[in-house]
């Protein structure tokens, strides 16, 4: 299908005052580590900014408590609501039932570290290192449940109460938009 897509342009960015006496007396070069810190905060702002759009989406799926209790509301969230791996499972297998395209033959999933850690303990888990070879592991990448790729990130969206939001992806998921000749 072809669909039209509009989006809106924003700027974002910072910036950081230098004297010329700083410059002039100062050990370190403070223009390269000024550098280095926007650039690390413009790439955290872009990757919160995209994450955030994620998560607004309305294709959404909540744990169940851990009573068994269905969710249908994220205010219905409770700390009981964990990732697991039979959650996992039915991700996926919506994901197969409206045909999301793999992405080099799974899916991926973004996760916060404490979701890692309860995901790592389960007997389900299967580290990175033993299904794929170096090179083919993405940055962040820990394992894989249910034919579901776990990257870790700790930009991962934290909701109020300590919910962890999780997004899992098929290929071509979703676009950025870029300004030609606009850099960042």
């Amino acid at each position: 299908n072809v669909t039209a897509v509009t989006a809106t342009v924003d700027q974002y960015g910072d910036y950081v005052e230098q004297t010329d006496m700083l410059e002039l007396t100062a050990i370190d070069n403070t223009i390269v580590e000024a550098t280095k810190e926007l650039a690390d905060q413009a790439g955290i702002t872009l990757d919160t900014i995209t994450r955030n759009i994620l998560h607004s989406g309305k294709n959404v799926f909540y744990c169940p408590k851990a009573d068994g209790t269905v969710v249908s509301d994220r205010e219905d969230l409770d700390k009981t609501c964990k990732l697991t791996p039979e959650v996992v499972n039915t991700v996926a297998a919506l994901l197969k039932k409206v045909n999301a395209p793999k992405i080099d033959g799974s899916y991926v999933a973004i996760i916060h570290p404490y979701v890692a850690y309860d995901l790592q303990n389960d007997p389900e888990w299967i580290e990175a290192h033993k299904y794929t070879t170096p090179d083919n592991i993405y940055e962040g990448e820990l394992g894989k449940i249910g034919g579901v790729r776990f990257v870790e990130s700790s930009e991962a969206k934290v909701y109020e109460g300590g919910v962890f939001g999780c997004i899992f992806l098929g290929a071509n998921a979703y676009g950025v938009t870029e300004i030609e000749g606009g850099g960042l």
